[in-house]
């Protein structure tokens, strides 16, 4: 299905999805959404929202890593 009109002006680009997934998996594979978050404002100086950072990593697949029972999460 081909989308009609423009892209919502805050909508969130395939180049800052991508690169949220890269240092999730790359750098901040050990922390929790809510660090994950927080770091990319602070360090990476990507603007977003706990949500969004929630949203792009599930939509990825990746929201089974950080499970209690996977051990990562202490």
């Amino acid at each position: 299905m081909e989308m009609l009109g423009r892209r919502s002006w805050h909508a969130i680009t395939d180049e800052v999805k991508n690169s949220v997934t890269e240092l999730f998996l790359e750098k901040y594979y050990d922390h929790n959404f809510s660090h994950v978050t927080e770091r990319l404002n602070e360090e990476e100086e990507i603007t977003i929202s706990l949500a969004s950072v929630r949203g792009i990593l599930k939509a990825d697949g990746i929201f089974w890593l950080l499970e209690p029972s996977s051990g990562l999460r202490q």
